[in-house]
């Protein structure tokens, strides 16, 4: 069996039997408004910062702040015992994502891509618009 599928079906283990996630009931809030969404700007030619951002600022609108957080802390630790770049500065980057939710209640997820890619600016695009209501 690939070692990949091995680490993510063990991060999803984790995800799903958190005592976080039944008390929330989070799992399916995120898994179901979140990778979709996340699939869609993973597509658009921003920085990574700006995806981490915009994915946890539209998880935390639909679900909560403690679904964008238990989603990206299993990316990341997919990231860290996978062949991913599992960094400090994407954790940073969805927090930020999670605080401009928080403080912005009626946020869209297109104002959520204008914020975060305003903050975690291309040096070599300009603000990028994309469809991002699959």
């Amino acid at each position: 069996m690939d070692m990949k599928i091995i680490v993510q079906f063990l991060a999803l283990c984790l995800f799903f039997c958190s005592p976080l996630a039944a008390e929330e009931e989070i799992t399916p809030c995120a898994l179901i408004n979140g990778l979709p969404f996340a699939q869609s700007v993973n597509r658009l030619p921003i920085k990574d910062k700006a995806k981490h951002c915009t994915v946890m600022c539209f998880v935390t609108h639909q679900c909560s702040q403690y679904s964008a957080r238990a989603l990206g802390l299993t990316k990341e630790l997919i990231d860290l015992l996978g062949p991913g770049n599992a960094e400090r500065a994407d954790l940073e980057a969805n927090e930020y994502g999670i605080q401009v939710a928080l403080a912005n209640p009626e946020i869209t997820k297109e104002m959520c891509l204008e914020i975060c890619t305003e903050h975690y600016p291309h040096p070599f695009l300009d603000y990028v618009s994309a469809d991002t209501k699959e």
